[in-house]
């Protein structure tokens, strides 16, 4: 009876230990993309909670050209879920864009208005916007790079 005690002690103790515990979330989104690098941490963003994401974040990437960037990202239960979420958006955007179409251009299907592009892959709606200086073409490079 007490060897089991020691056994399971020794199991705790090797679990505790050996696996500490990450006290951040790593970031689902890569470091550098083409010519950004993440300029900041990833922090809580609410710009889909209409939508019931699992998680929701942002972070901006910068250029060494001085250019800028924010990334939104949602993640969401269902593949279906993200894909709802672009289908509403795009249906948004046609008011200003009749002629707009989801294309697969970037992820899985995605669209692009403007300064900024949507696109989803997996059960994720990523958006990027350009806050400062990024040219149409690096705009979407990064999006592909994603």
């Amino acid at each position: 009876m007490r060897l089991d005690k020691v056994i399971v002690a020794i199991f705790f103790l090797t679990a505790v230990f050996v696996n500490p515990i990450s006290s951040q979330t790593p970031s689902p989104l890569p470091e550098r993309v083409e010519k950004f690098k993440q300029s900041g941490p990833l922090t809580p963003s609410d710009l889909y909670k209409n939508f019931a994401p699992v998680d929701e974040s942002s972070v901006e990437y910068r250029g060494n050209n001085g250019a800028s960037l924010t990334v939104d990202i949602a993640r969401f239960r269902q593949d279906g879920e993200a894909y709802e979420l672009l289908s509403a958006i795009a249906d948004g955007a046609r008011a200003k864009n009749p002629g707009l179409e989801i294309k697969s251009d970037y992820g899985t299907a995605g669209i692009a208005v403007d300064d900024q592009i949507w696109f989803f892959k997996g059960s994720s709606v990523v958006h990027i916007q350009n806050v400062k200086g990024a040219n149409p073409a690096s705009l979407e490079a990064f999006a592909k790079g994603l």
